[in-house]
């Protein structure tokens, strides 16, 4: 049998859904991204989640907090030690619901060695700016989750530590590897300005770089923003909704921290209100930008021509309660993006071939049947399996030696297998291009050949209808490295 392996799977848990009834306790959603499927499980807790999201698991892919924004839970559904008064929102007050902080990706976790856990998070207050009520965040703050060797739990050892004390756009924190590997480039957008602050997150500290201002860009404020798998664009999209939305593309820099060439596309939306969110796929090379009643895709590839979008989808009228139109979405560990609605319903829409141009990207609404209704949440996630960037000239400041020394593994289970067989790599084999998948019969003969997403680390196979005898598969990297190994199907 191949030799399991396991790490990096600090995103397999999504903890979403709110509490509509008047008990302490309610019934959410836990999308479990386990060894053969996605499960949406049923997750019994106090914590509702209105916007702001965050699910850890550990390494192994075991739950271990959550938060939406207001207190850090554990997993006995209790608040951790220090995990309460979250943003000052109880002593100070936020804008928030009973369901918890109205701030889209206003938090992010940033796992380190010896279950260290660094967390980003912004409150949010709503201002008047021009007779317009808008959304701000005062400061940028950091807390810190670690396990107390000696009752075991998990607790808060710091909490609403301020890192920036500046009038920033709300929530939009989102964060991609430094080229070596090991710290983390996190981006803020000033409010309404044409400036960005990076912050580099280290274990022991985040550090400011310097103010950059784009003369070329629009003020913006409130919205969406993402960077690609492979941390080379960083997406930001205005949200506002008054007709008056823009979408701006930047190259960034792994090694600096340097956001470069600005590409500004005006969206001329033609329907008021209108909210978006935006995604790219695993091969960094699609944009998915969503205007409610539509999904768009943006070749990324294809930005020195005319700038067109391709409508892959229009929102199909389902009603769940409230209408399932689009919003925000989400990479999925699996290779598909996730998509949630504006309003409370249990549906989420699936992009299921996210690296493929046009509808053959297989985009399937209300596709996922959530336990009860989500308030537009989903966890706010970097790709927590991206490496180093081998020969950029800073890689070489990687000192994570259990990365170092792993070594590349493939796992195939179950195995002996009837109906669905899941290929997992290990952290070592974490990809920036998809991998190619063949598998052979003794014969010789090829009966199946697919691509692994890029970054995705479990790849499923349906086998149901394959003859029971042994089969041969080769998994070959962008360095057309092969990784083989063997399976039985019984019947």
């Amino acid at each position: 049998m191949i030799e399991i392996s396991h790490g990096q799977k600090f995103d397999r848990n999504w903890l979403i859904g709110r509490n509509g009834s008047s008990s302490t306790f309610y019934d959410g959603s836990l999308l479990e991204f386990n060894e053969t499927n996605l499960d949406v499980l049923t997750h019994k807790r106090k914590m509702s989640f209105d916007c702001d999201n965050l699910s850890m698991s550990d390494s192994l892919g075991n739950l271990i907090f959550y938060s939406n924004g207001f207190t850090i839970d554990g997993l006995d559904f209790e608040t951790l030690q220090n995990g309460n008064d979250l943003n000052f929102c109880q002593s100070k007050g936020c804008s928030i619901t009973g369901f918890g902080l109205i701030n889209y990706q206003g938090i992010i976790c940033f796992p380190f060695k010896n279950d260290h856990y660094l967390i980003l998070h912004n409150q949010v207050k709503i201002f008047e700016k021009d007779k317009i009520l808008a959304p701000f965040s005062l400061s940028l703050l950091q807390s810190i989750v670690e396990i107390n060797e000696e009752t075991k739990k998990y607790e808060v050892t710091k909490k609403n530590q301020e890192i920036i004390a500046d009038t920033l756009g709300p929530g939009a924190l989102v964060a991609t590897k430094h080229a070596n590997g090991r710290d983390w480039w996190c981006i803020l957008k000033k409010g309404h300005s044409k400036e960005f602050i990076t912050t580099l997150v280290t274990q022991d500290s985040v550090i400011l770089n310097p103010i950059q201002k784009f003369d070329s860009i629009p003020d913006i404020n409130f919205g969406f923003a993402s960077f690609s798998p492979n941390g080379s664009k960083f997406i930001f999209q205005e949200i506002f909704g008054q007709g008056k939305d823009y979408l701006i593309i930047f190259n960034f820099d792994r090694c600096t921290g340097i956001l470069k060439n600005p590409i500004v596309i005006k969206q001329n939306y033609t329907i008021s209100g209108v909210y978006g969110g935006v995604a790219i796929s695993p091969n960094s090379r699609f944009l998915y930008a969503s205007q409610k009643p539509y999904l768009l895709q943006l070749d990324l590839d294809d930005l020195d021509s005319k700038i067109k979008f391709d409508t892959i989808a229009e929102y199909d009228g389902f009603i769940s309660s409230f209408n399932t139109n689009f919003y925000y979405m989400q990479n999925g560990p699996d290779g598909k993006i996730y998509m949630c609605t504006l309003n409370a319903t249990d549906a989420l829409h699936v992009i299921n071939n996210p690296d493929e141009k046009g509808k053959a990207c297989n985009f399937i609404q209300h596709a996922v049947k959530l336990i009860g209704p989500n308030s537009y949440s989903l966890p706010n996630f970097p790709n927590y399996r991206l490496g180093p960037l081998i020969g950029s000239g800073c890689d070489t400041l990687s000192t994570d030696v259990s990365s170092i020394e792993e070594v590349p593994k493939i796992s195939v289970y179950p195995n002996p297998v009837s109906s669905t067989l899941s290929i997992e790599l290990n952290n070592k084999l974490s990809h920036e291009k998809s991998f190619k998948l063949s598998v052979y019969q003794l014969s010789g003969k090829e009966i199946y050949k697919g691509d692994i997403p890029a970054f995705a680390y479990i790849h499923n196979v349906d086998v149901s209808a394959w003859p029971a005898g042994m089969y041969y598969f080769s998994v070959t990297d962008e360095r057309y490295r092969s990784f083989n190994g063997k399976f039985i199907v019984v019947r």
